[in-house]
């Protein structure tokens, strides 16, 4: 399924038969932040235990982003689902990193290694 968002950022969604894969693309900010989070929330509300988030192509995070990224890991602790953060772009990266969300979320480098956990 294929979702847009706001001119500064995309995704799309891609369920498969062991997990959701959110592909997100552009800034995360203020002005994109809902878009950023409905993205997840539909991830969330489909049937796979494990959502995969993918912010290799993500040039910019913003404090709003990490709000987001930290509800929904709140949320799929809630729902016994497995939030799996893939933060190979710099900016995600070094975003998740200084905020020490690092050690709270599943922080990945590939989707691979997310994949497999």
């Amino acid at each position: 399924m294929d979702d847009g968002g706001a001119l500064l950022l995309r995704y799309r969604v891609a369920p498969d038969a062991h997990a959701t894969i959110v592909h997100v693309t552009g800034e995360i900010d203020l002005s994109t932040t809902d878009t950023f989070a409905d993205a997840m929330t539909h991830a969330l509300d489909g049937v796979n235990a494990v959502v995969v988030v993918d912010l290799r192509h993500v040039t910019f995070m913003g404090s709003t982003g990490l709000s987001a990224l930290t509800r929904a890991n709140d949320e799929a602790s809630r729902s016994r689902r497995h939030l799996r953060i893939v933060d190979g772009a710099a900016a995600a990266h070094r975003a998740i990193e200084i905020s020490g969300l690092d050690q709270v979320l599943a922080v990945f480098g590939t989707v691979d290694d997310a994949l497999a956990g």
